[in-house]
């Protein structure tokens, strides 16, 4: 399969096509996506009056962090990116986990990827401890906070969806396309604010991702938390 982004209602989409398709690639075969361009709505206004009324922020220390015990794994599907990262965070909210396919099923993920305006929606649909939300157009400041207040106060992992292209371990591989990751920890220091992520795509945790260049990557710097 290869991925080729093109423009429907003056939205940007990333498209998969099998071998036998018409349209000529846009990336090297064996690039992963999974994530479709699409207005994101945001219910964030009412979760952040929620955590104040009735959770309370997570402080943001000066240094230090917090990490969550989840189970990982790789992603089943090429277009699975969002599915498997969705079961990572399941994980720290729930013992028994769906399968892929079956949290899939709730995203609406078909061939084509995941639409981002789906994701919250599913992983509400197995669990109630966080009420996940997207939040978009966001500073690196609150970008920040929100996986501060996400893994401090609700004990939840968030999803970041990025062009994977510029996710730091990707870099000059040939990569294209959008991806989900999920993020279950981050360390602040000093000079220093990481973030501990599992990508499903290389089945690795990378927990020293720069918080700053995850920010960069991330598409309309929007977080799922």
């Amino acid at each position: 399969m290869w991925l080729r982004n093109i423009v429907l209602g003056g939205l940007s989409v990333a498209i998969c096509f099998s071998a036998g398709a018409s349209l000529a690639h846009a990336a090297p075969p064996g690039s992963p996506h999974g994530l479709k361009g699409s207005k994101v709505v945001s219910t964030e206004a009412h979760k952040l009056r929620q955590t104040s009324e009735l959770a309370g922020f997570a402080p943001l220390a000066v240094q230090g962090g917090k990490t969550l015990k989840v189970r990982v794994q790789k992603q089943s599907t090429d277009y699975y990116c969002a599915p498997a990262s969705g079961r990572v965070a399941l994980s720290a909210l729930r013992s028994k986990l769906p399968r892929q396919s079956t949290i899939a099923r709730k995203m609406g993920t078909t061939p084509d990827g995941t639409s981002i305006n789906r994701i919250a929606p599913g992983l509400n649909a197995f669990q109630s401890k966080n009420p996940y939300v997207t939040a978009r157009g966001l500073s690196l400041e609150q970008f920040r906070k929100r996986i501060v207040w996400g893994i401090g106060t609700y004990k939840a992992p968030s999803i970041n969806v990025v062009q994977m292209g510029r996710l730091p371990w990707y870099m000059n591989q040939g990569l294209s396309g959008r991806h989900a990751l999920a993020t279950y920890g981050y360390y602040k220091a000093v000079k220093r604010w990481q973030m501990k992520m599992y990508d499903p795509w290389d089945g690795k945790r990378h927990e020293n991702a720069d918080s700053g260049r995850i920010y960069d990557a991330s598409l309309d710097h929007a977080i799922i938390w």
